[in-house]
Formats: C-alpha cells, structure tokens, sequence
C-alpha cells in the first residue's frame, strides 16, 4: 500500500474512532473501507497509468504557483475537511446529538462509490488535474474536452460532492450534512474562480464552456 494513503487512512482512522472514544463503531469502520476503497483506486490506477500526474498531484509544480485565492481555499480547506469528520464522530460515535434512519447508510456508501468512480474517470481523461489550480506549460498543457468532461466541466469535483452527501448518511450523522454543505460551496466558489483564471490562460476554455453547459451537477450547475 503506499505511503500516503497509509498516511491518510491513519490521519482519517484518528479522528474518526478518538473522536468518537471507541473501536466498537461498525459505521466508522465501514466509512474508513469506502474511503480505503477510494484512496486505493485513485492512488493505485494514477501510479500505474499516469505516473507523470501522480507527480503532479504529489508535489505541484511551482513555476506558476496557484493563484491566491486557491491558496486561501486549499488552507480552509485543509482546516474544515478534518474538522469535518471530528465533527461527525463526536455526533454519531460518542455524544449522538443526531441520528439518520440506517436505511441511509447504503445509499450513502453508494454515493461514495458513484463518486469515487466518477472522479477515477475524470482523473483518467485529464493528464493535467493537479491539486491546485495552475497553468503547466512544462508537461504540454491543453483544453480536455472527452469522457466525462463532455458532460460537466468539473468531473472530480462531482465526485467529490457525492463523496461528502454520502459520507454523513454512512456515519449517521445529520450534522455532518451541515458540513458537507459548508465543503459544497467552497468547492463550487472554487470552480466558478478556477473558470475565470483558465478563461484568461487557456486556450480554447471559454469556447468549451459555451458548448458544455454544467459545471458539477448536469441540470442543477
């Protein structure tokens, strides 16, 4: 397994079952397996594939740097993403402020893995989705207009919405919808400033986005 998805899953693995003060919670485990599941796909697919984008997303490139603004997202979001899962073990594992029906705990595992196949294509489609939002004139950057990107303009991050819908319903926590509501919007506010920059700096994207008309969710944005 590589090192830094056995990295994550420690970091995930801490929050979850301290936050929630026990072992004994069949939906934190059940949640750290999707989430194993999505970090073993993406990580594993990308080092066989593509090692040239697993560089990228590992250690971006610097020469240009992300604007600030996407700086200013990647440090909220570093904060509220474990802040985040903190939140929701302390509610379904240990306090049990909240509860959702069990029922919901499938359709939330399916979400994760919709998004998380979701993303894998998108990954697979754009040799250029790095981390943070830059212009890579080193590695040949161009417009990617094929597979899921002819359909929404930001593949990953529809994967990325689905993952954080379901991982509440996984949990059992009604508070962490709130949450992943807080990390929606940022990641929509991040899409709509990633499309003015590459409008300036990429050739042909203002073009794409007249004939592809959603950004995340088809019908809806």
């Amino acid at each position: 397994m590589p090192p830094t998805v056995v990295i994550h899953l420690g970091f995930y693995a801490l929050l979850l079952f301290g936050g929630a003060g026990t072992l004994r919670w069949p939906a934190g485990w059940a949640f750290l397996a999707l989430y194993a599941i999505q970090m073993l796909t993406l990580d594993l697919w990308l080092a066989r594939r593509d090692p040239g984008l697993v560089a990228e997303r590992r250690r971006p490139g610097r020469n240009p740097g992300p604007p600030v603004w996407d700086r200013r997202f990647l440090i909220v979001s570093a904060v509220v993403g474990p802040a985040w899962m903190l939140l929701m073990a302390l509610d379904a594992g240990r306090f049990g402020w909240s509860h959702l029906p069990a029922g919901l705990a499938p359709v939330g595992a399916a979400s994760m893995l919709l998004g998380t196949w979701i993303a894998y294509t998108g990954l697979r489609a754009n040799h250029f989705a790095s981390i943070i939002v830059r212009i890579q004139p080193e590695r040949g950057h161009h417009l990617v207009e094929h597979g899921p990107y002819a359909v929404v303009r930001h593949p990953i991050y529809t994967g990325a919405f689905l993952t954080a819908l379901g991982a509440p319903l996984v949990l059992g926590s009604a508070w962490g919808l709130i949450g992943s509501a807080v990390l929606i919007l940022l990641t929509a506010r991040r899409a709509v400033m990633e499309e003015r920059f590459l409008c300036k700096e990429l050739a042909g994207y203002r073009r794409y986005m007249s004939r592809t008309r959603w950004r995340i969710l088809p019908w809806l944005f």
